[in-house]
């Protein structure tokens, strides 16, 4: 029997998918396919003019400082990584099906990690010297969201890495 895959309507999805892909992977079994395919957001979510969703009951999903894209870098990091764990995953069982699967979810992540780095990165002195801002109000950085920056930057070079 498939899953149903639940709405992909808010960034803790991907909380709930990392620890699921191991098992997938180490099992073997394709049972959840369906929902590891619907627990992405459309294409592009993290890089749209305005979010896909309220970002909370609160607040509008209009993106406020004139910055593309979710508000919240440290949440459309958890989205690359659990790409990249899906599309380690879809690697991992081999043929022409899972290596386009997985060159696709990588690919996603990249532009995920791409759009990070170009927007949220500050390297000045008065800023904590550097790493990436918590979200796009540019007032706050923290500790989770440039961890959540250095593994997936970690994760992507190790598969770029794999494929050269």
């Amino acid at each position: 029997m498939r899953a149903q895959p639940p709405p992909a309507n808010f960034p803790g999805v991907a909380w709930l998918r990392l620890p699921c892909v191991p098992f997938l992977k180490a099992t073997k079994t394709a049972d959840y396919d369906d929902m590891i395919a619907h627990a992405w957001p459309a294409v592009g979510f993290e890089v749209l003019s305005s979010a896909p969703f309220p970002c909370s009951p609160t607040t509008p999903p209009a993106m406020q400082h004139g910055d593309p894209g979710w508000p919240y870098y440290d949440d459309i990091l958890w989205w690359a990584l659990a790409m990249l764990r899906a599309a380690d995953m879809h690697s991992a069982r081999g043929g022409a099906a899972g290596r386009a699967e997985a060159a696709a979810l990588t690919s996603r992540a990249a532009a995920i990690f791409d759009h990070v780095a170009g927007r949220a990165w500050n390297a000045t002195a008065a800023s904590c010297g550097g790493g990436i801002w918590w979200s796009t109000a540019r007032s706050y950085k923290n500790a989770i969201a440039n961890e959540l920056f250095l593994t997936t930057a970690a994760q992507l070079g190790r598969v770029v890495l794999a494929w050269a």
